[in-house]
């Protein structure tokens, strides 16, 4: 040996029993978590939360309830126009079957009434075809007269009355066709007529494209 030795390490000694400080102060310190606090409210703000969450369900609910009620409305104004569609179709052809029915017994009054009116009227009416075409006809240096035998008296002296030259060159034939109030003049270069059956055809032409189909007319009587 040159007069040095060797220490043997010492043995790590166990922790002595009541040492007080028995942990390493050279390891790093573990640093405790902090305890956690319990927010803290004041009154007035638990209020105000309160308040404000009662308004906001508040809010929603009369939201819900405004759009259910505009649904519900919605429903039933599109229900009250169908119904309201159905009720003006069947009001129109109520109306459309009411006026045909009325139509339908007007004409057919109108129809057994005519030959009557005829018969009571017809002279007048002739007369007045007379009186219309005379003004063209006094030149005229022929005539012929055709009436029903009822009405050719009259219409004689209505012509005699109006004018006498014509009356003289005038030739009447009475006709047992015509019904009364038909007349038919005719001159050298022209004729007119006043016909009852053709009158009632005019108006029944007439009808006919509203779906209106008019009677025949009775046959006229010769009444003297």
């Amino acid at each position: 040996m040159d007069g040095l030795f060797e220490i043997p390490a010492r043995a790590p000694r166990p922790a002595a029993r009541g040492i007080l400080f028995a942990e390493d102060f050279d390891a790093p310190a573990h640093q405790a978590a902090p305890a956690k606090q319990r927010p803290i409210f004041t009154a007035a703000e638990l209020d105000a939360t309160r308040a404000a969450a009662f308004a906001e369900g508040r809010d929603s609910g009369l939201a819900e309830a405004a759009a259910q009620h505009e649904l519900a409305l919605d429903t039933a104004a599109a229900a009250l126009a169908g119904r309201l569609a159905l009720l003006r179709e069947d009001a129109r052809a109520a109306a459309e079957r009411a006026a045909a029915a009325l139509a339908r017994l007007l004409l057919d009054t109108l129809a057994a009434l005519f030959p009557a009116l005829c018969a009571r009227h017809g002279p007048a009416e002739a007369e007045a075809v007379l009186r219309a075409l005379l003004p063209g006809l006094g030149a005229e240096p022929s005539l012929n007269l055709r009436a029903n035998p009822r009405d050719l008296p009259a219409l004689q002296a209505a012509l005699a009355r109006a004018a006498p030259a014509l009356a003289a060159r005038a030739s009447f034939s009475p006709s047992e066709i015509a019904a009364p109030g038909d007349i038919a003049l005719a001159w050298n270069h022209g004729e007119a007529t006043r016909d009852a059956r053709a009158l009632w055809d005019a108006v029944a032409a007439a009808l006919a494209p509203a779906e209106l189909a008019l009677p025949p007319i009775l046959e006229p009587l010769d009444v003297r």
